[in-house]
């Protein structure tokens, strides 16, 4: 028997399931992406099945109390009810074959397939993450994902986690193809118009109430998992929900236009029924231009915002470089001190002590000048950082994390950077011009000072190097040579 073969839609097999579910003789059903489980309580109904099967030649199992039934074996009703396990045949990857509408939901939600060949669909229809179609369709389908967080706008409160973290499933790419009145697109669209209200409410409560925050606050019994709505309340409640959020950016700006549009279309209901009863297209059509309103003035502050933020730049990459050279004048002028120290000390007797003291305070107050200047330019760029994520802020609304970056975060990075960067170097180079002053100006004490410390090296590197003794008589005889 060939594949294809073994694929084609098991109509005679579909009633047979459906006849013992009418005449109440299937006390247990579920349908996975690979598999269907039955029990059925009627022997007669069972061998059907069974003959059905045989003609598939569909893998099964088929038990009675336990034990496994052969295929020349007879059901005996007083060993009911009697299971089946039922393999559907191999599929590609990506791909479902469904036999019930019923199943449709579940497994999608469970699996996220490509492509779901379901038996009562007699239309296709496309969502985003997936294509819905009969069994034997030929289907060319890319999925795409549907950029949009639900749950960052709407607080879901409830156990049950009732607003979806993916919309890929839950929109149609093009409305005006939608099959209305094909079993399974009706199926797919009671469910989808209950999560439209749930991402479209502010709150759901942990009593699954949707909670609409406007003025006044409007709250909506739970739809349920599915809702039965009018093809024409459908199309308006879908088209308001992708308009809220085919944009990310602006989602957050819309979605609250909604909640105050259909708290003031809505305010006296309290059920999912009376909210959809009078449609959305209203709700649409005024959110749509309140958002008009809105988006003019947002459109002027964000040009006065832009022009403020990049004054701003301008001024704090100005005010880094501005650091920058102040330090290299810091250190230069310091550097120039110490040679000049340095060179007076040369000509000097060594007993001179007074001058000793004189020099070495003069290294230390240089050291000390370098790292006062580096302090304070880290001061202004910690303080700018502060400025900076206040700027992100505000300017949320109306530029992308990627914009802000490339307009703000780099320039000022690579101003701080040349800064860190010319500020350790200076901070280093005044450290060893105090040192050197210091040993020209105190030799012996310097000399002694350098011993200690060395000792010091030398017995944690005994400490540290037991293991190695090749190592640690390598470093001890470093050291020994740094110190003579």
């Amino acid at each position: 028997m060939s594949t294809a073969e073994t694929r084609r839609f098991p109509a005679e097999l579909v009633a047979a399931i459906d006849d013992a579910v009418t005449a109440r003789a299937c006390v247990g059903f579920n349908e996975t992406a690979k598999s269907i489980y039955l029990s059925i309580n009627d022997a007669d109904r069972a061998e059907l099945l069974r003959a059905e099967l045989i003609k598939l030649f569909w893998n099964y199992t088929a038990e009675d109390g336990g034990s496994l039934i052969r295929d020349d074996q007879e059901f005996n009703i007083d060993y009911a009810p009697f299971s089946f396990v039922i393999e559907k045949p191999g599929t590609e990857d990506g791909v479902v074959f469904l036999l019930f509408k019923e199943s449709l939901i579940k497994v999608v939600s469970d699996i996220s397939p490509r492509v779901v060949r379901l038996g009562c669909c007699h239309t296709r229809f496309e969502l985003y993450s997936t294509v819905v179609c009969g069994w034997d369709e030929v289907v060319d389908f890319l999925p795409q994902a549907y950029d949009a967080e639900p749950k960052r706008l709407v607080r879901d409160l409830s156990s049950s986690d009732l607003v979806p973290s993916d919309l890929s499933f839950w929109f149609l790419r093009d409305l005006n193809e939608a099959p209305f009145g094909d079993d399974g697109f009706e199926e797919w669209r009671r469910y989808a118009a209950s999560v439209y209200l749930r991402i479209l409410c502010t709150e759901v409560e942990p009593d699954k109430t949707l909670l609409f925050r406007g003025l006044p606050v409007l709250r909506v019994g739970y739809p349920g998992v599915t809702l039965a709505i009018t093809p024409d309340s459908f199309r308006e409640l879908h088209l308001l929900a992708t308009w809220v959020y085919e944009n990310k950016r602006e989602a957050e700006t819309r979605h609250g236009l909604v909640v105050a549009e259909i708290v003031r279309a809505s305010m006296n209901a309290s059920t999912a029924d009376e909210l959809t009863a009078s449609g959305f297209r209203g709700i649409l059509e005024s959110a749509r231009h309140a958002y008009q309103i809105g988006l003019h003035q947002l459109s002027k502050d964000a040009l006065q915002a832009l022009a403020d933020l990049r004054k701003s730049v301008a001024d704090e990459t100005s005010k880094a470089a501005d650091f920058t050279r102040q330090m290299t004048t810091s250190v230069a002028g310091a550097l120039f001190a110490a040679v000049g120290v340095l060179a007076a000390r040369l000509t000097l007797a060594k007993d001179v002590e007074a001058f000793s003291i004189v020099a070495a305070t003069v290294g230390v107050i240089l050291f000390l000048y370098v790292v006062a200047t580096a302090k304070s330019g880290w001061c202004f760029i910690s303080i700018q950082r502060g400025l900076r994520d206040k700027w992100r802020e505000r300017t949320r609304k109306f530029l992308s994390i990627d914009e802000y970056s490339a307009l703000v975060d780099r320039p000022a990075k690579q101003a701080e950077n040349t800064y860190f960067w010319t500020a350790w170097m200076s901070i280093l180079a005044a450290f060893f011009a105090m040192v050197t002053v210091a040993s020209m100006s105190y030799p012996e004490t310097f000399s002694s000072v350098l011993d200690w410390v060395l000792s010091l090296c030398v017995a944690a590197l005994k400490m540290l190097c037991r293991t190695s003794s090749e190592v640690s008589a390598w470093w001890i005889s470093l050291l020994a040579a740094l110190k003579v």
